[in-house]
């Protein structure tokens, strides 16, 4: 009789054992899912950026930016700007004005009334996912999701045109 007991002690003991070492594995499975997606969402939010190629004017407000796609008659250079959209906009022809304004903001900020557009395409793709699973008896059953983030990536001159030539 001891013996049986003994042995339904360790069945027991293993079981719990087992059911911790399960518990540990999924929660470092959704701290890793949880970093993982923060650092998506970190290269999501990339910043804008700007070389200063000439003299900064004071900054204007982006809706006094003209876009331009060739240069006009006369024009002064201040800086190349570059900027990437945001990963969630939904639709290309979206993605490509949500591009547009921020180029015209970050060419506002050094005081630009213009911006020659330069180059734009498509950033580096990444996706995000989410998963989840569960053991039933001694199989398991698992289920996951996953959106891809489609960036768009632009550069322009950011340049400063005379109001007579405007």
């Amino acid at each position: 009789m001891t013996d049986l007991r003994g042995l339904q002690d360790f069945a027991s003991h293993t079981s719990i054992a087992r059911s911790c070492s399960r518990n540990s594995k999924m929660r470092s499975t959704v701290s890793l899912s949880t970093v993982l997606v923060a650092l998506v969402m970190l290269a999501a939010c990339a910043g804008p950026s700007r070389v200063l190629i000439g003299t900064p004017r004071p900054p204007i407000e982006p809706a006094q930016v003209k876009v331009y796609s060739q240069p006009p008659e006369k024009y002064e250079e201040i800086a190349i700007v570059e900027a990437v959209g945001s990963a969630f906009t939904v639709g290309s022809q979206n993605r490509t004005d949500a591009l547009i304004e921020r180029l015209k903001e970050e060419a506002a900020k050094v005081g630009a009334n213009g911006v020659i557009l330069r180059e734009m395409g498509e950033a580096g793709g990444a996706s995000v996912g989410a998963g989840t699973g569960t053991t039933i008896g001694v199989g398991g059953i698992g289920v996951g999701v996953s959106a891809p983030l489609s960036r768009r990536r632009g550069s322009a001159t950011a340049i400063y045109v005379p109001e007579a030539t405007q």
